[in-house]
């Protein structure tokens, strides 16, 4: 994780897969993205993630470790599960999405060249 951490810091992307990241892992990220069933139940910062969560009804634990709280939260093989399109409609609606689309919309202006995409 240091090398990937040095990568980012020259200012390159990374974009790494990691099922249930340590905590001292988890940290190191800056954006986080969780999926259930293909949807997506969360995208953008790491640090927004506790706060939207816990707006919508899910405290992590204090001293859990995020990353299991969430890979559990949204896991569907779980009998106690949660109805994943209310986790996934919370996101759409969410300020944290605004703030990516945002983010995005203005990356694009320097990218002019580019094709339009559907998000």
């Amino acid at each position: 994780m240091k090398y990937i951490l040095k990568l980012c810091g020259e200012g390159k992307n990374v974009v790494c897969t990691i099922h249930q990241p340590s905590s001292l892992v988890y940290d190191m990220f800056t954006n986080v993205i969780v999926l259930s069933g293909g949807e997506t139940v969360y995208c953008g910062s790491r640090t927004y993630m506790i706060p939207h969560f816990s707006g919508i009804g899910f405290q992590c634990p204090k001293y859990m470790n995020p990353a299991e709280y969430f890979v559990n939260l949204v896991n569907t093989d779980f009998e106690d599960r949660v109805d994943i399109t209310k986790l996934v409609h919370a996101y759409s609606q969410s300020t944290v999405k605004k703030l990516l689309l945002d983010q995005l919309s203005a990356d694009r202006t320097t990218l002019q060249h580019l094709p339009d995409i559907e998000l």
